[in-house]
């Protein structure tokens, strides 16, 4: 049994240029034996890429001279837009683009927190509906504890209350409701 010998070559990625592993390419049996051939697949090079550890990957810098460079590597990743906060995917290697972070500018997590107290109030705000429902369903005065608490939270809701960082406390539902 005949066995043909092989040699290694490297593979790359043909849009990234990324390392994508070693593969095993047969001898060319038409090449002259004094100046052998091998079947290389395409997109690979014989030069062998340096070593890397995790988040790092050997990026092809010249097909022509298989000259590999080792850059980072966040493939994969989610980073996100420090102006306005949207998550970002990362799917290259190299370093991502300036705007992005690993995590989310503290201004665009303060307006979060601000719209999600505002949602709450806008939820507690509706709920209280309910209780003034009731008041009028069985005749009975809105309290003014309910008035001054429904107009604390509407405050919140439109903004012109920027100091409260805790929503009112629920008064005592009325009697008789």
């Amino acid at each position: 049994m005949n066995i043909i010998p092989t040699k290694t070559y490297y593979t790359y990625d043909n849009v990234t240029l990324v390392d994508t592993g070693p593969v095993e390419a047969p001898l060319n049996l038409d090449s002259p034996k004094d100046a052998p051939t091998y079947l290389a697949p395409i997109n690979s090079v014989p030069t062998k890429p340096p070593a890397t550890v995790a988040g790092q990957a050997a990026q092809l810098v010249s097909v022509e001279n298989g000259t590999w460079q080792v850059v980072v590597d966040f493939r994969g990743q989610t980073w996100f837009d420090q102006t306005t906060g949207a998550p970002t995917l990362i799917a290259t290697v190299g370093q991502p683009a300036s705007n992005l972070s690993v995590t989310q500018s503290s201004a665009y997590l303060a307006a979060q927190v601000i719209i999600n107290f505002k949602i709450s109030a806008q939820v507690a705000l509706s709920k209280s509906d309910v209780t003034i429902s009731r008041c009028v369903e069985n005749s009975v005065s809105v309290p003014a504890a309910w008035a001054t608490y429904r107009k604390a939270l509407r405050a919140i809701v439109d903004g012109s209350d920027t100091a409260s960082t805790t929503l009112p406390a629920v008064p005592s539902y009325p009697a008789g409701t």
